[in-house]
């Protein structure tokens, strides 16, 4: 049965994630407040619906390189809201399990964990990210929460 997937961009390369993860896209905040001695791809937190909300910069989290300014955030929920800035969300998708190719994403990204697969629907590359992607890292669980209480 296909799954819906929601394509953005970093450095023009497209990614996508389950719907299922996606609660809100919302315009990149104006503001982060950093958050001392977190991982490099936790950008800080913002405050978003008058909630805390952790930023993740996707581009370091997977070590993809450029300047291209990330105009939007994706809000992830996975049992707590976590910001995820992009460049451009782009769209939907419809995808196979068949569809993402995991051998090809072994070769590609050399087992990165967070890469699922790596889907070709009408000759586009999309890698698949997984869900553990958005989680901040295993020990400290909702940062935002835990920082401003």
């Amino acid at each position: 049965m296909a799954e819906k997937y929601l394509c953005f961009t970093l450095e023009g390369s497209l990614f996508a994630v389950p719907v299922g993860y996606v609660q809100e896209i919302a315009s990149a905040p104006d503001s982060i407040v950093p958050i001392p001695d977190m991982p490099e791809h936790i950008r800080g937190i913002t405050k978003f619906r008058n909630q805390a909300l952790m930023v993740i910069d996707l581009k370091k989290r997977l070590d993809v390189c450029g300047t291209e300014e990330c105009k939007k955030m994706i809000i992830i929920n996975k049992g707590h809201n976590v910001g995820v800035l992009v460049d451009e969300v782009v769209g939907m998708v419809l995808l196979e399990q068949e569809q993402i190719d995991k051998t090809l994403a072994i070769h590609a990204f050399l087992e990165n964990p967070f890469i699922k697969g790596i889907a070709n629907p009408d000759n586009r590359l999309i890698c698949v990210l997984s869900e553990e992607i958005f989680e901040a890292s295993p020990q400290n669980g909702n940062i935002a929460a835990t920082f401003l209480s």
